[in-house]
């Protein structure tokens, strides 16, 4: 079950930072972001290194505040999401069942593949779903 965080004392005492509502505020202005963007937003409002920025919206990832919608690689940066805040916008569960959804789906097509690959038939079609 997904910790639920509705005030900036539950944030503040999973990343024990002195930067809780400038992180805040920025992620309210803006629910999906990527990282290097919030990053760069809160240098140039706040005055907070991007090492600082990066490091609490890890910790609010860990705790479960923030969902990963597509993760970084390479120098594409990971782009994250406030799923409650999303969610109380539109009234309903829209980001959680579609992120079960795609997992699900993501999952069905791993374990599809895997199963053609042990019965040595080849794998002409690739196909990746990532959420946008």
């Amino acid at each position: 079950m997904v910790n639920e965080h509705r005030n900036p004392q539950t944030i503040h005492e999973v990343t024990h930072s002195q930067y809780t509502v400038h992180v805040l505020d920025a992620i309210f202005n803006r629910p999906i972001f990527r990282t290097s963007d919030l990053a760069s937003q809160l240098l140039q409002e706040s005055g907070i290194h991007n090492k600082t920025s990066l490091g609490l919206l890890r910790q609010l990832r860990q705790a479960e505040v923030l969902r990963e919608l597509q993760p970084g690689s390479g120098r594409r940066p990971t782009t994250l999401c406030f799923p409650r805040l999303i969610n109380l916008a539109e009234g309903r569960q829209v980001l959680v069942s579609v992120l079960w959804s795609v997992h699900r789906l993501q999952t069905c097509l791993w374990s599809a593949k895997h199963r053609l690959r042990s019965t040595n038939i080849k794998v002409i079609a690739r196909a990746d779903i990532r959420p946008r």
